[in-house]
């Protein structure tokens, strides 16, 4: 018992709380004044729940711009329309002097109508919780129902519902029933959604309907305009309304202001400082974060001016930049400004909070930006320490001089460094000199002294770094102790912090270099490290000025050399250490064609040819840089472009302390003893037929390979032995001659086929040798064994002679199959062998295991080959439906392999093989000619003519004009329409080569064809190339709509889908559709056409005629 009386205990509550006091009062007033005066009576009820309807209406419509509830617009503005019609009952009432004639029956219309009007209401009202309406619609939609009702009672068109002396007609008492069926159904109605309705509503609501289904039972007893059950039912109908009253100032008023108080509570989550400020400027709402920086109350903040409280208090209100954004209701991204007192910057963001564009006030950011300003201004000094060294750098390499190095090292700093001043000086009797210095200077070195000793003129930043050998910083001058002897006058010139980095020459500090700042803690480590690194630099370049000093000294001893070597036979090129050219003599010019002038200052780069791999050239120069001589042969280049082999020698020259100074260059013509030592070589290494590396040389090469390999553990060298099928009886039948040009385009193809450090060999006869060194992959071993065999297939032509012939190859991979040369030829050979007995024409791996793979890949494409030449295939067809008539209107032709032996094979099994090989081309021609004509056939047996839809692979769209060839002949051969053809492509075929794709998709739009998108959501289209393209239908894939009552993410994409396409003009068809709950999300969203097991799986062209003519193939 205590089960049932607790909810309605809560029921009871929920009634009688809070706002009941007025109506109950009103019950207790008017049930005197029902007994003595039944027409007051009537008329103050009526009045009440007029003015409740209106008010109910009034609060509704104003606060719908901030609850943005349809359902209770749609009540609100409903009642107040319920109340015109029960005014107009009021006034029509009989015993009141408007109508003195009538019997109450059109007071009794206005009854019935504002009646029906408010249960039709509340069935509705439910169904507008998700859906929207424009309210102004609204507006006009119930004052049209009001004003024809209206006029259908001044006409008389309505039936009579009383009569006097009778009471009730049977319509009055026929039309309250239904009033009270439609008032059960809204209870119903709003039962089904109370999880989307406050409970409290929902119980006021639902009171509400159950007083009135009472109250119009008792208006189906009364005989006469004062009966006991007239004023019953008044006064539950008083009641009735007060709950709609109650239930939608609950939801249009309480909800909104609950709403703005859990935003006001969000904003305490958030870490910065956030503000609703009026338009005024005042304060209305601070978080946690505002109240804990100001040190402040919430009281204490809320009402004060935001200004004041937030914004830099050097700049008045009036001027304030984002003050002036509050008062304008304007968003503001991002100002910064800074707080001299607190020594912070700020950063400020303002956003409008209102309706429409109207704006109530303004959410203001402020977020504390100190950090990120001061490591900007940091990086930003950094950046131009960085261009001071740049530039340094550059001054070095164009230095002459020393000093105008220095001059130019203290620009920079001034200039990119952004420094107040700058300079070097150098240390000489323990004392700083300067000599070089820009920018503000103003007569401080002449008046300052620093000595690198034990005195106190050594203790500052200078003489710390001459005597540390490190740089050494003062961030604040005015601070530092042992800056005092030098304070006053930095003081004056605005130094306030410096840093002096030491310049060193072999290890010893023989100068300083000082930068002066304007701003304090400039430097940090960071810095630091970056000035000691241009310290050494500068320290650097000192000493390669030395060393140039010495070097032209140097050079004016080689110049009194040069003309003893001058006349010398030989080609003589001297150059520094840096292999610049300093020198060549006549007999150089002779032998290369250049002059000194047009070789001066450039290194004998110039003689290289194309044959010099780097590996030489770094030989040498490693050789040189060591001290030591070379000597050697090198292929190089003259003038002219022509080419000579020199036989060269080049030694160092060293000064007295055993420097290299130079370098000579002695070289003469050696080609043609170069070539004569070729042609042995040739001779003893190569093939003379096929100029290919002979056994010999494969076995050197081999063994490089090896070698390589076991210094590359990750990498592999595979051993590929060929014999040539049906070699004899080309040599036999043609002759030596023909045989021999075989075995010349075989080279070609083999060496074609191949990267260049791999090696082709001819062991003699018809059979070859190639190793291919650092492979990583067995896959692409076995990849380029096929590709040889492939280009093999193809008919040569010898002389006017059509050949055609094979290979067998045998494959053996370092370090599997053996770690020899010897082991690795063995094993090819025998894998060779073996590929013979298996039928020729194919390769074989040494290992087993490798070998099962390559072996069953081998097996299925000569059984694809021969299943296209025997047509093992057999078309299936999958019907499409129209979800709107759920006639078929469509299908997809799906190609299966019936295999002799295996039976049927899956798609999945070949089609990826056949795309590899190419072999798709073909089998994608015969779905093509086969689909025209058995649907041609079918049709032509009564079918309906409906599409059929063929796909298209990568490889046949590649081959455009072929595709097209063929399915411009198959529609002509079977005389099928092109309309009634469709080719669905992937998206990844549409985004490869946009333009040709194009040209290829008008085309087929030309002939009438429909062009679809398969798999449409897992490829890569975009809504530009939907735009651009032809596309009559999207295939939406079935991965989307295989979980799609139950995955979010999968309904999302595809009503998104849909949607789009729907905004394109695009049909839609949905594949893998296998429920009814499929077919109906689908349905409901709007999808044009679906696809699979629900409807029906791929059949065969009889099996398909069959089902149709039962009537099978339908979606109903």
């Amino acid at each position: 018992m205590q089960g049932i009386l607790h909810p309605l205990n809560k029921v009871l509550t929920i009634i009688l709380s809070q706002h009941w006091w007025l109506p109950l009062l009103m019950v207790l007033v008017l049930i005197p004044i029902s007994l003595t005066h039944f027409t007051l009576f009537h008329t103050l009820v009526e009045f009440f729940a007029v003015c409740v309807a209106i008010i109910s209406a009034i609060v509704a419509w104003h606060t719908y711009v901030l609850a943005k509830n349809h359902y209770l617009l749609l009540l609100g503005c409903g009642y107040f329309f319920i109340g015109s019609l029960d005014l107009g009952h009021t006034f029509t009432f009989k015993g009141l002097p408007f109508l003195e004639h009538d019997s109450g029956n059109i007071s009794l219309q206005f009854w019935i109508g504002a009646r029906l009007l408010e249960a039709i209401l509340l069935l509705i009202a439910p169904l507008f919780i998700y859906s929207t309406f424009r309210p102004r619609n609204l507006i006009w939609l119930l004052t049209g129902i009001t004003l024809l009702f209206c006029l259908a009672i001044y006409n008389a068109w309505l039936p009579a519902l009383f009569i006097d002396g009778q009471g009730l007609t049977l319509t009055k008492v026929i039309s309250e029933y239904l009033i009270i069926l439609l008032l059960v159904a809204a209870l119903v109605s709003f039962w089904r959604v109370r999880g989307e309705i406050e409970h409290r509503n929902f119980v006021l609501i639902s009171f509400s309907i159950l007083l009135t289904i009472v109250a119009e039972f008792a208006f189906t007893l009364y005989s006469d305009f004062s009966d006991l059950m007239i004023i019953f039912g008044h006064m539950l109908k008083l009641l009735s309304f007060w709950a709609i009253y109650v239930a939608l100032i609950e939801s249009s008023l309480r909800e909104p202001f609950k709403s703005l108080a859990r935003d006001a509570n969000t904003y305490d989550a958030v870490p910065d400082e956030t503000l609703v400020v009026e338009r005024s400027g005042i304060v209305r709402q601070v978080n946690e974060a505002v109240r804990r920086l100001a040190n402040m109350g919430k009281e204490d903040c809320i009402g004060s001016r935001c200004h004041d409280l937030q914004h830099d208090p050097s700049i008045a209100e009036e001027d304030c930049e984002i003050c002036l954004s509050i008062r304008t209701g304007k968003y503001l991204t991002k100002s910064v400004f800074h707080n001299a007192i607190q020594k912070t910057w700020f950063e400020v963001s303002l956003s409008p909070v209102g309706h429409g564009e109207l704006s109530l006030a303004m959410v203001h950011v402020r977020r504390d930006i100190t950090e990120a300003v001061e490591a900007q201004q940091r990086s930003e000094t950094f950046n131009r320490l960085y261009t001071v060294l740049s530039q340094t750098n550059k001054a070095i390499a164009d230095a002459t001089s020393r000093q105008m190095l220095f001059a130019d090292i203290c620009e920079f700093a001034v200039e990119y460094g952004g420094f107040k001043m700058a300079w070097i000086g150098l240390i000489n009797n323990h004392i700083v000199k300067p000599q070089a210095h820009a920018g503000d200077e103003s007569g401080y070195l002449r008046t300052m002294e620093i000595r690198v000793d034990d005195s106190a003129l050594a203790r500052g930043p200078v003489g710390q770094a001459a005597k540390l050998n490190r740089v050494v910083c003062v961030n604040n001058t005015q601070l530092d102790a042992d800056f005092s002897p030098w304070r006053d006058a930095a003081k004056e010139r605005g130094y306030l912090a410096l840093a002096a980095v030491p310049l060193s020459v072999s290890g010893k500090v023989v100068g300083i270099y000082t930068m002066y700042s304007e701003q304090r803690d400039v430097f940090d480590d960071e810095m630091l490290a970056l000035l000691a690194s241009l310290g050494r630099d500068i320290g650097t370049a000192m000493l390669r000025l030395q060393e140039r000093q010495k070097r032209l000294q140097a050079e004016a001893k080689i110049q009194q050399l040069s003309q003893v070597v001058e006349q010398n036979a030989h080609a003589i090129l001297i150059m520094g250490t840096d292999f610049k050219i300093e020198y060549v003599n006549r007999a150089f010019t002779v032998l290369n064609g250049y002059v000194l002038a047009e070789i001066l200052d450039k290194t004998p780069d110039i003689l290289r040819s194309r044959y010099t791999d780097d590996d030489t050239y770094e030989g040498i120069n490693r050789t040189l840089k060591a001290g030591r001589e070379w000597s050697g042969q090198i292929r190089n280049q003259r003038k002219d472009g022509s080419l000579y082999w020199a036989l060269q020698s080049i030694t160092p020259i060293r000064n007295e302390g055993g420097d290299v100074t130079h370098f000579v260059s002695t070289s003469e013509d050696n080609t043609d003893l170069h070539d004569a030592q070729q042609t042995i070589a040739q001779l003893a290494f190569y093939d003379p037929l096929t100029n290919l590396p002979n056994r010999r040389l494969l076995s050197d090469r081999l063994q490089q390979a090896l070698e390589h390999a076991q210094r590359s553990p990750d990498t592999m060298v595979a051993v590929m032995v060929f014999d040539l099928d049906n070699f004899k009886t080309v040599n036999d039948s043609l002759g030596h001659n023909y045989g021999d040009e075989l075995l010349k385009h075989v080279a070609n193809i083999f060496q074609s086929q191949v990267r260049s450090e791999d090696t082709v060999s001819r062991q003699g006869g018809d059979e070859f040798t190639i190793v291919l060194s650092g492979m990583r992959q067995i896959k692409k071993i076995a990849q380029i064994a096929d590709n040889i065999l492939q280009k093999l297939s193809f008919p040569m032509n010898l002389s006017g002679h059509q050949v055609v012939i094979g290979s067998s190859i045998g494959i053996a991979v370092y370090p599997n199959d053996g770690q020899s040369h010897d082991e690795l030829l063995r094993n090819a050979d025998m894998a060779m062998y073996y590929a013979k007995e298996e039928g020729k024409n194919n390769f074989q791996f040494f290992m087993p295991e490798m070998n099962k793979q390559a072996h069953h890949r081998l097996l299925l494409e000569n059984k694809l080959r021969h299943a296209i030449e025997e047509k093992h295939f057999q078309l299936f067809y999958q019907p499409q439906m129209d979800l709107k008539t759920g006639e078929i209107i469509g299908t997809e032709a799906l190609i299966r392999w019936i295999d002799p032996e295996q039976g049927i094979i899956a798609p999945a099994e070949f089609i990826h093989l056949a795309e590899d090989t190419g072999l798709i081309g073909q089998i994608g021609d015969w779905v093509i000619e086969t689909a025209c004509r058995e649907m041609k056939a079918l049709q032509d047996k009564g079918f309906p003519k409906i599409k059929v839809a063929i796909n298209v692979s990568a490889f046949q769209f590649r081959h455009g004009k072929h595709l097209t060839d063929v399915i411009r002949n198959a529609l002509v051969k079977y005389q099928y329409p092109a309309e009634l053809l469709a080719l669905e492509l992937t998206e990844s075929i549409l985004i490869d080569d946009v333009r040709e794709t194009l040209n290829i998709l008008n085309v087929m739009r030309d002939l009438g064809i429909t062009l679809a998108i398969d798999d449409f959501g897992t490829g890569y289209s975009s809504l530009s190339y939907l735009k651009q393209f032809p596309i009559d239908v999207l295939k939406i894939d079935q991965s989307f709509i295989r979980d799609i009552t139950t995955d979010s993410s999968d309904k999302a994409i595809v009503s998104a889908i849909i949607a789009m396409a729907g905004q394109l003009e695009i049909d839609v068809l949905a594949e893998g559709v296998e429920t009814r709950e499929h077919e109906a999300f689908l349905q409901a969203q709007g999808c044009d056409y679906v696809q699979g097991y629900l409807y029906c799986k791929p059949i065969s062209k009889d099996e398909l005629f069959s089902r149709w003519q039962k009537q099978e193939l339908t979606a109903k």
